[in-house]
């Protein structure tokens, strides 16, 4: 079911618009996906307190912008994320963010 929600979701923010393919085996459903550079939000968080720095104002609000996008998007599917955290939230090059989910 996940697989097929994913496929069918395709916007620009979110993670399922790069959907590869999805295959099985005896114990686990793997997904595979487009490739974010630059890890997640949870990192360049962390990342930037430990080198005691700040995000700019205008990236902060870029991102932010960007996830309230997804997330009208997809409850305008009717799909619900149910686990938004910094760590589903996935940067590319460019300050492109997808949402997605860690598994």
């Amino acid at each position: 079911m996940h697989c097929f929600i994913l496929y069918q979701l395709m916007i620009v923010f979110l993670l399922s618009r790069r959907y590869k393919e999805a295959y099985s085996d005896e114990k686990y459903l793997h997904i595979v996906m487009e490739l974010c550079e630059l890890g997640d939000l949870h990192k360049l968080i962390e990342d930037t307190r430990l080198r005691n720095s700040r995000l700019s104002d205008n990236l902060i609000m870029l991102y932010f912008v960007q996830i309230c996008f997804a997330l009208q998007y997809i409850h305008q599917q009717r799909v619900l994320h149910r686990d938004l955290k910094t760590k589903n939230i996935f940067l590319k090059k460019g300050h492109i963010v997808k949402l997605g989910k860690k598994l």
